[in-house]
């Protein structure tokens, strides 16, 4: 397994040809996930961008149908997790993004025929964004303007060592970002997709929530699992902003941003995932197994 020049040395990396983006957390999504917006207030931990967290777009609504908030405002609308989604939501975003199909608006129309018809699950649905990556936070940013500043730095381009996902990277590796709680188990340990075309509604909910619920392992049809040093090393890097969330009682951070290599496909030749390919954001500069620090060549001002 390979081991990351920040990990075995202690460091991060550092260079003057950063580029910056202020960057302000949506709080109209997250309300909309939330429920209540006193959740945001009683627990800003959890739903605020902190320093080093991957930050995805929010401006462009999925369905185009939704309502387009924050478009006036000054700075670009960002998030660093999902909020409280509903299981139904998780196999949605799941499916969503092991499409290989382009995202027109029949295409996401039959698959939300396949959620549960619930006012709670049409509200986060309508909710949802083109999540594109953006960059890496540079500085804390609050989810509700009560709680503190809405607004931080996010770098977008340049060197910058952030923890690696589950899966090990390797130098020059193109990176993307992807919701580690709900699609880690669409890929196998290498961090390339399973074949799910053949999955039926029930496949898919035992390979999304089964999973994400320590189900007995049966539940699993690829027989995936992390290696106990692994979660080790995720708690202990977890300990940081995931673990100020659950000193509340209230739990860790969910639904957050991760990384991951980017396979094309599965078999070379194959059609590419259009949900893993626009999720690409930067090349690392360095080797680093599952959550360990890596370092990577942010190009999203290139892009």
């Amino acid at each position: 397994m390979a081991s990351s020049l920040a990990h075995q040395t202690g460091t991060q990396i550092d260079t003057g040809g950063r580029i910056m983006q202020a960057c302000r957390v949506n709080t109209d999504y997250l309300k909309s996930t939330v429920g209540d917006e006193k959740a945001l207030l009683n627990d800003p931990m959890k739903y605020c961008m902190h320093k080093d967290e991957i930050a995805v777009s929010c401006g462009k609504p999925l369905i185009n149908e939704s309502a387009h908030y924050n478009t006036k405002q000054a700075y670009p609308g960002v998030v660093t997790t999902l909020g409280d989604i509903k299981d139904a939501v998780k196999v949605f975003i799941a499916r969503l993004y092991a499409m290989k199909d382009p995202w027109t608006q029949d295409n996401l129309k039959a698959l939300i025929a396949t959620v549960g018809g619930t006012p709670e699950n049409i509200k986060i649905l309508n909710a949802l964004r083109d999540f594109k990556p953006i960059g890496v936070a540079v500085g804390m940013a609050h989810a509700h303007p009560e709680c503190g500043d809405t607004v931080a730095a996010v770098q977008v381009g340049g060197l910058r060592t952030v923890q690696n996902g589950p899966f090990e990277i390797c130098t020059g590796d193109l990176v993307q970002v992807f919701f580690e709680d709900i699609e880690q188990f669409c890929f196998d340990d290498t961090g390339k997709r399973h074949d799910t075309e053949n999955l039926d509604d029930a496949g898919w909910r035992d390979l999304i929530l089964n999973n994400n619920t320590n189900a007995p392992r049966n539940a699993d049809p690829w027989n995936k699992n992390i290696q106990d040093k692994d979660r080790s090393r995720k708690r202990y890097y977890d300990g940081g902003f995931k673990g100020m969330s659950n000193s509340a009682g209230r739990g860790p951070k969910t639904n957050c941003v991760s990384i991951k290599p980017y396979f094309p496909s599965r078999e070379i030749g194959a059609d590419e995932y259009y949900g893993d390919k626009f999720r690409v954001f930067a090349r690392a500069m360095s080797s680093a197994g599952p959550y360990m620090p890596v370092d990577l060549l942010i190009s999203r001002c290139a892009m």
